[in-house]
């Protein structure tokens, strides 16, 4: 879901691309992590369950907008 979204920010500049996946990739990373430690109070989930939560729907959102043969 990361590298979509960055393309759309960055206007297809790759080096722009580059800085926007990053730093989108770790924003997203930190949420996760910080949502799967206040899910569960005594425990946590971890981020990479909680990354697939989230980035799940909006990976099936991003699909299903797609034309068959667009770039992503």
């Amino acid at each position: 879901m990361v590298p979509p979204l960055a393309r759309r920010l960055s206007g297809h500049r790759l080096g722009l691309e580059l800085v926007a996946s990053a730093l989108i990739g770790a924003i997203i990373l930190l949420v996760a992590d910080t949502v799967g430690r206040l899910v569960l109070p005594p425990g946590e989930v971890r981020a990479g369950v909680m990354t697939a939560v989230i980035g799940g729907p909006v990976f099936v959102f991003i699909a299903r907008r797609m034309r068959q043969g667009a770039p992503a």
